[in-house]
């Protein structure tokens, strides 16, 4: 399990062999064995293989093999995972064609590379931008609601 967390954005642009900077704050944290995979919203995941290991991998295999909501998320989630990754001595990690191409990330523009808690996600800028520029308040509020979090930040209890 990811110890330390991920948080904050950074930007970086993917250069002509599909790497991609990962900064120097989550590299420990993602350690030297992590999964590159599908996310949600045109994004990619970038988990720690523990972590990977725990949530999906394990989940995924206690399963009934022939139940259609297994197979969908196996799918998604495994079906063009890079579970061997590693960071270079530079500090990069390369992204596969097929996961740039689900992501639109293209080569030599910028991506955002941000922490989110228990991952890392890797945003063509752009979709990045266009989700914080259509994400309300209501939204935030409405899905703090929906899994339970926030009470603490309010001064009433």
């Amino acid at each position: 399990m990811v110890s330390s967390g991920f948080a904050g954005g950074h930007e970086h642009s993917v250069d002509e062999k599909g790497r991609v900077i990962i900064p120097a704050r989550f590299r420990e944290a993602l350690g030297k064995n992590f999964v590159i995979t599908r996310g949600i919203g045109k994004c990619l995941f970038v988990l720690p293989k523990d972590y990977w290991d725990e949530n999906f991998d394990r989940p995924f295999r206690s399963q009934n093999a022939l139940n259609k909501a297994n197979i969908l998320l196996q799918r998604h989630f495994s079906g063009e995972a890079s579970a061997d990754s590693n960071i270079d001595g530079q500090g990069r990690i390369t992204i596969p064609p097929a996961l740039r191409e689900y992501a639109d990330i293209v080569l030599d523009k910028p991506v955002m590379v941000c922490g989110v808690t228990t991952r890392l996600e890797i945003w063509n800028k752009d979709h990045w931008i266009a989700f914080t520029n259509n994400t309300t308040d209501d939204d935030i509020s409405n899905a703090a609601d929906q899994i339970g979090i926030g009470a603490a930040l309010s001064p009433y209890g």
